[in-house]
């Protein structure tokens, strides 16, 4: 390779320090072959990275739903380890090595439940018999273990899925009928309905709007009408015997449809023609409500003496607009129906205990991120649509039910999802009139689901997943507009597991511009540091715990008297393996 001298404008002291061609002939136009594939690694990482979020983009289509569906996995996961995952871990609890030591010095592992896998009559089946894999071995450990076989385990979680759609769906459905008697006795007592009383303070504020100079388009309803008398001329009905007055003046319908134009056009000097005036026009109210005859209220339609509900049609759609609502509602209903075969799958070919496939250390702790997110904030939410529908229910809110539920499924959405929950019902609380709900009434019914949103969102979740996430405020925020922008209402809901996703893998990638976008969006470095050196404990303390079962159950089937047939020489190599770990660390 040609050795080349540096350009005149470099210091020539620095290239006699170590950075001159004639000492490196494998430089390439100055730059060390190091920094030449720095460069090149880091261009490719950049264009992966264009490469994933163009995928994300373009199959849309698939990704979502298929998104989804794991969510409503984890969602259903519950349900599903109560019922197959034995056994059971919940909380923790001293070792035993160390229960007798002050609190301070104790060490803590997994509490386990429902451990009786060394009974035995479980240990005297063969072990390709035990468990699944024979209806005895299901049999025996349904009674000791109280464990489903895993098809009926799907069976139960879906019912317990349906039950919670069908109580959900029963909510709704009794709350919303609740409201229309209660909106019929108002009619009846000649009050305003709610309806009216949201399309008349919508109109205000189109009023306002106006009036500030901010001009809303508002349709016309016009009466278009020819006021030519049509008289024949005196003397001229035989020329013309078969046209008479163009309208008649019961029906105000015309009567000459039928003429030949030919002779129309041969009389038209006979009559009295007058030029049909500007037709009589009355803005259309943006937001209206019909009246007694089905005309929206409001409206001057004078020059419409016997206009009736159905001479109008404004509240009537095209069939382009019938077509488009259709379609709208039938995409939803594709991509619902999708989600939930695609967590059917999942869930069936779901192994025990696990969703997310991979004993990779980066798989458990996503496997263990998105499960306590999800389960957290379920619950989370559930508690805020609780509090918020007793305190709307105190102030005789209407559709209180309604709107709890309704804050429960916004509480999902990061940040923005509370303040959403803290309008919607706010039309509904100030157009009451004061036999619903009285000021103080109203000021529960405000005050109190404020207070519980900004309790949840300011404090109680922060406490709950500032650990466990261990993500800035500003990158939340940033990827909710991210992932809403590119995946919509489903981004919304994602963005948090996914960025926190992210962050894992980044934090378990050595490579500089991973440890950048690490730096940008985590918000403690010795959270993280704590939570690898807790991972490192608890598998390690898994691994004893399976070495030790695997030798009580060697033990039991030597005790037993069994062949080698039921033994099985993983077993052994486990054990094997976990001593020469324990000699090795001390």
């Amino acid at each position: 390779m040609p050795k080349h001298e540096p350009d005149s404008g470099q210091d020539p002291a620095r290239y006699e320090k170590g950075y001159s061609y004639k000492r490196d002939e494998y430089r390439l136009y100055g730059r060390k072959p190091s920094a030449v594939m720095w460069t090149i690694q880091s261009s490719l990482n950049v264009l992966a990275a264009i490469i994933c979020f163009a995928a994300f983009v373009v199959l849309k289509f698939m990704l979502v739903p298929l998104t989804l569906a794991y969510f409503v996995t984890f969602l259903q996961a519950p349900f599903l380890d109560l019922f197959e995952k034995r056994p059971m871990s919940f909380g923790t609890q001293p070792t035993a090595e160390t229960k007798d030591l002050p609190e301070s010095e104790q060490e803590m592992e997994e509490k386990l439940f429902c451990n009786n896998v060394l009974d035995k009559r479980r240990i005297a089946l063969p072990r390709d018999m035990r468990g699944n894999g024979s209806l005895k071995g299901m049999a025996i450990d349904c009674v000791l273990l109280g464990k489903s076989p895993h098809m009926l385990a799907v069976l139960f979680t879906f019912i317990a899925s349906l039950s919670v759609l069908g109580l959900l769906g029963w909510i709704i459905s009794s709350s919303l009928a609740s409201f229309a008697e209660q909106q019929q006795k108002l009619v009846d007592a000649g009050a305003q309905p709610m309806g009216e009383a949201l399309a008349a303070m919508g109109n205000d504020y189109m009023a306002q709007l106006a009036d500030n100079g901010i001009n809303i388009y508002q349709g016309e309803y016009c009466e278009f009408r020819n006021n030519s008398n049509y008289v024949m001329l005196a003397g001229e009905q035989d020329t013309a015997p078969r046209y008479k007055s163009a309208r008649d003046p019961d029906t105000m319908m015309d009567t000459h449809k039928n003429s030949d134009l030919v002779a129309t056009i041969n009389v038209l000097n006979l009559w009295n023609y007058v030029k049909t005036p500007k037709p009589e026009c009355t803005l259309m109210d943006i937001f209206w409500a019909p009246n007694d005859q089905g005309i929206p209220m409001g409206y001057d339609m004078s020059n419409y003496p016997r206009a009736t509900g159905t001479d109008y049609r404004g509240e009537g759609q095209t069939y382009d607009e019938l077509m488009g609502t259709v379609g709208v509602v039938g995409e939803l209903v594709n991509q619902v129906v999708l989600v939930l075969l695609l967590s059917i799958y999942i869930i069936v070919e779901r192994p025990e205990g696990r969703t997310v496939s991979g004993d990779h250390a980066i798989m458990e702790e996503v496997e263990d991120l998105i499960k306590n997110y999800i389960n957290l904030k379920t619950a989370i939410s559930a508690l805020t649509g609780l509090l918020v529908t007793i305190f709307l229910l105190i102030g005789n809110c209407p559709l209180a039910a309604v709107w709890g539920l309704l804050s429960f499924m916004l509480n999902f959405i990061p940040n923005v999802g509370s303040a959403l929950a803290i309008v919607l019902p706010l039309p509904i609380i100030i157009l009451a009139d004061e036999k619903t709900m009285s000021q103080g009434q109203k000021a529960i019914a405000i005050l109190g689901p404020t207070a519980v949103q900004g309790y949840v969102g300011n404090a109680l979740e922060p406490t709950l997943f500032g650990a466990a996430l261990n993500l800035t405020a500003i990158s939340i925020l940033l990827g909710l507009v991210l992932f809403s922008a590119v995946w919509g209402l489903p981004g919304a809901v994602l963005s948090v597991p996914i960025l926190g996703i992210m962050k894992i893998i980044a934090h378990h990638t050595d490579h500089p511009q991973a440890k950048m976008f690490l730096a940008t969006v985590r918000e403690d470095a010795e959270v993280d540091v704590d939570k690898d050196l807790a991972w490192a404990k608890l598998r390690e303390q898994r691994a004893n715990r399976d070495a030790k079962l695997a030798k009580a159950m060697l033990d039991a089937e030597a005790e037993l008297g069994l062949g080698s047939g039921y033994a099985d020489r993983d077993d052994k190599k486990m054990l094997d393996e976990t001593a020469d770990e324990n000699e090795a660390q001390d």
